[in-house]
């Protein structure tokens, strides 16, 4: 059992959840872990207790196939979905047992069916059995606060104060899918994915029908790939990096937000939203509260490498980059030093759940390795 799994709640009468449906009130408190942006809860698979990603993005649950292979159930079927970057893959599929949160299996879902990550998923790294999806969270009321670090289910709204002039519809039966304001002038439709750690990310389509100089400008251009999903990382692409002067979630107001293009399907916010307010969904009343921290604007210090770094097998390479430092480097090639710091070999793991690849500062010195093997140093500039 996890040393962090400790709750508080108030049970009003035992809530048990299954396919045929529920009724009974709750109200449950868990206390979450943040790492680099992923909100992890702890959970119960079966007769197995671990921690999980709690992903709004996702409209599934998935597993591990460490934890598959613990659990009695066979698979079923063979499922395809698309994660956050666009990809399609395949996932096996089975029928779990029970999926239960809050103590003494408070919340208990039987039957559930789960897809399964493949082994050596990235998203193993952060030690955790799987990812909580929509299709547990759309039975409650799911409430997220940065600030007491935790995590509320519940089966009524009517548990939080929460003025209505911070209310959003949900444009999405599986998805948290709202409007933001862009520059007072357009609206994009974004999913709130708490597992991305970014703030907003524009997706391409949506930056080919609203990118004109009135509502965003472009910073740079650049090529490559940056974003990882279930699938794996995004394929290379043209990328735009801009900002945006004003923009607006719910009543939240921010000032200067820079973003990079994407290819995912939707546009995003991400947890970086969680700094600066507390997320509320009403799934079943398909409503998105977003209570900010601050009553001004609030200037969003968001500054991008001008070129990116990906973790490849034991690796570290250049990933995207942008055309301000495009005739020193091409993309591809493998990091050997930065700051002095010896990375030729490195830990997959421990450098996508560490600091090694964001880097701290504004400025950072680095050796490269080309294709040809010639060795050259590189300072990097975050702008």
């Amino acid at each position: 059992m996890v040393q962090w799994w400790r709750y508080t709640f108030v049970i009003m009468c035992l809530a048990v959840f299954s396919n045929a449906g529920y009724a009974q009130s709750y109200h449950v408190e868990i206390p979450y872990k943040d790492l680099r942006g992923k909100i992890i809860i702890p959970a119960k698979v079966g007769n197995y207790n671990g921690n999980f990603i709690l992903d709004t993005g996702s409209e599934v649950t998935l597993i591990t196939s460490e934890l598959a292979n613990k659990l009695d159930n066979t698979k079923t079927d063979v499922s395809y979905a698309k994660d956050a970057t666009g990809r399609k893959s395949s996932f096996d599929k089975m029928i779990v047992p029970s999926v239960s949160l809050g103590p003494n299996e408070l919340l208990k879902f039987n039957e559930l069916s789960a897809l399964i990550l493949e082994a050596g998923s990235p998203f193993e790294c952060y030690g955790v059995d799987g990812i909580i999806g929509n299709d547990i969270l759309k039975h409650s009321v799911l409430r997220i606060d940065s600030r007491k670090k935790i995590v509320i289910l519940t089966n009524s709204i009517d548990s939080f104060s929460i003025l209505s002039r911070n209310r959003k519809e949900i444009l999405h039966k599986r998805l948290p899918l709202i409007q933001v304001g862009l520059n007072r002038i357009e609206m994009d439709d974004v999913v709130f994915d708490s597992g991305s750690n970014g703030f907003y990310e524009l997706c391409s389509a949506s930056y080919n029908k609203i990118g004109f100089d009135d509502v965003m400008s472009v910073i740079d251009t650049g090529f490559g790939a940056s974003y990882m999903g279930v699938g794996g990382i995004e394929d290379k692409s043209h990328k735009t990096r801009l900002q945006i002067p004003y923009l607006t979630i719910g009543t939240g107001k921010f000032l200067n937000v820079r973003t990079i293009t994407t290819t995912a399907r939707r546009s995003r916010l991400g947890t970086k939203i969680l700094e600066y307010g507390i997320v509320t969904i009403d799934y079943p009343n398909e409503l998105f509260y977003y209570e900010s921290f601050n009553q001004s604007p609030v200037e969003v210090d968001d500054k991008i490498w001008n070129a990116g770094i990906s973790v490849s097998d034991t690796n570290l390479v250049i990933g995207v980059v942008w055309s301000s430092i495009k005739d020193q480097l091409k993309g591809g090639e493998q990091v050997i030093t930065i700051n002095g710091q010896d990375v030729s070999v490195i830990d997959p793991c421990k450098a996508i759940t560490s600091k090694i690849v964001q880097m701290e500062g504004d400025k950072a010195n680095i050796t490269i390795k080309d294709a040809e093997g010639n060795i050259k140093e590189i300072v990097l500039l975050k702008e």
